[in-house]
């Protein structure tokens, strides 16, 4: 980690009480960039509103729910040239979160030399594809 100039993750101390009382909020936080990768959604706008929307479809907070509504009408806006995959990428996440398992109790930790597919498979995900368009 050095080499590279990183650093891990820690929840500050002013931010400590605060994570303890929203402990979905932070494995949140934690997976976001994880459920990118399982999920098949990119890092642009149209793939983070895919995220967001499966996010919501879970059911993981009520925040989550607002803040996929505030999207829905921010990101056109932000990037026009991605509407149609913005609104694609919405309703296939929100498919997604709900057939799939919940995912914010999944121990990913535990599964990092397994193949990406069999854990796909296991969680109830497609296999082999990416939804940004």
């Amino acid at each position: 980690m050095n080499a590279n100039h990183l650093q891990p993750l820690n929840v500050s101390p002013q931010l400590d009480e605060v994570a303890k009382r929203n402990i979905f909020a932070l494995s949140y936080v934690v997976t976001h960039d994880i459920f990118h990768v399982f999920l098949g959604f990119d890092t642009t706008y149209a793939g983070e509103i895919g995220v967001l929307a499966f996010a919501a479809a879970q059911n993981y907070s009520k925040s989550l729910k607002i803040s996929l509504w505030l999207a829905r009408l921010i990101y056109p806006i932000l990037a026009p040239q991605q509407f149609s995959e913005i609104f694609v990428n919405l309703q296939k996440g929100y498919e997604l979160g709900k057939k799939a398992d919940f995912l914010l109790g999944y121990r990913f930790e535990d599964h990092w030399e397994e193949p990406i597919n069999e854990v796909r498979k296991r969680l109830d995900l497609p296999q082999n594809f990416s939804l940004t368009l």
